[in-house]
Formats: structure tokens, sequence, C-alpha cells
């Protein structure tokens, strides 16, 4: 069942719940590394590398609970490219 849910989830938003996890891995990535290895590590402030893994998850929410359209899931993300 809970498998079935999030298959559900990468047919309806695959790019947003793609980038969402890949975003996530990487803000505790850099979150980490930033902790560990600076003499006065910024908590705090290093919370704005999870900036991108909160919009890609409720880009992925919206689409799912479809208040957003499919397309405009995948074309949301990308609208600042040229």
């Amino acid at each position: 069942m809970k498998t079935s849910k999030i298959l559900i989830i990468f047919k309806k938003a695959p790019f947003p719940a793609l980038m969402a996890i890949i975003s996530f891995v990487l803000f505790i990535g850099v979150y980490l590394l930033a902790a560990v290895t600076l003499i006065e590590p910024y908590y705090f402030e290093g919370f704005i590398f999870a900036v991108p893994f909160v919009c890609f998850g409720i880009i992925t929410f919206l689409t799912v609970t479809e208040k957003l359209k499919i397309i405009a899931s995948a074309l949301l993300p990308s609208a600042n490219k040229k």
C-alpha cells in the first residue's frame, strides 16, 4: 500500500518529486559539511539550503492533490530558463 502511494506520486509529478529528493540529499550534505567543518558553525543560516527542497516538495504536494496540473508542475521549476 505504501509503495503504491509513492509510485502514484512519481507518476503524477515525476520531475518535482525527483528534484525534491535530490535537493534534500544535497541539503543534508551541505548542511552537515558546513556544521562540521566551520569553526563557528552557522546552524540557522544553513537552513537557506533547504529552500529548493521545500519548493519542490510544495510543487509535488500540490500536483498530487490535483490542485496543480501535471504540465504546470513540470513547467513551474523551469519557468526561468530561456
